[in-house]
């Protein structure tokens, strides 16, 4: 599965999770982003809880805009097209 998190950044204190390209529902976030912190994948912010699993690619980027771009481009990449 391709999954994405989007966390809005104009103030709504909002994320929306996708996975495989369709939403898959919105929570509150409102934690500010602090670009001093680790970034976690598949574990959760303490470091003591994680997924069972495996992470091929990960990609990170301001620019919305190519969201669907990201997810194309892994599925295909990937053989999930």
């Amino acid at each position: 599965i391709i999954l994405s998190v989007v966390f809005d950044q104009t103030g709504a204190g909002q994320a929306e999770v996708f996975i495989s390209n369709a939403s898959r529902g919105t929570m509150a976030y409102t934690t500010a982003l602090d670009s001093s912190q680790t970034l976690r994948v598949m574990a959760n912010r303490a470091a003591n809880h994680s997924s069972d699993g495996a992470c091929a690619e990960v990609i990170v980027t301001s620019n919305l805009s190519n969201r669907t771009d990201h997810h194309n481009y892994l599925a295909t990449k990937w053989g999930l097209a």
